[in-house]
């Protein structure tokens, strides 16, 4: 799970600088949340 969590920031971390649009920003991670959600939840 700390890799994992990890990895999220990374990813979050990267969100922020490639989408300077905030708007844009919150879309992405809302859609990328629920997919990883879903991702958890067959994972487990």
């Amino acid at each position: 799970m700390n890799i994992g969590l990890g990895q999220i920031i990374f990813i979050v971390l990267i969100c922020f600088i490639l989408f300077g649009d905030i708007n844009n920003m919150l879309i992405n991670l809302n859609t990328f949340f629920q997919k990883f959600k879903h991702f958890l939840n067959g994972y487990k």
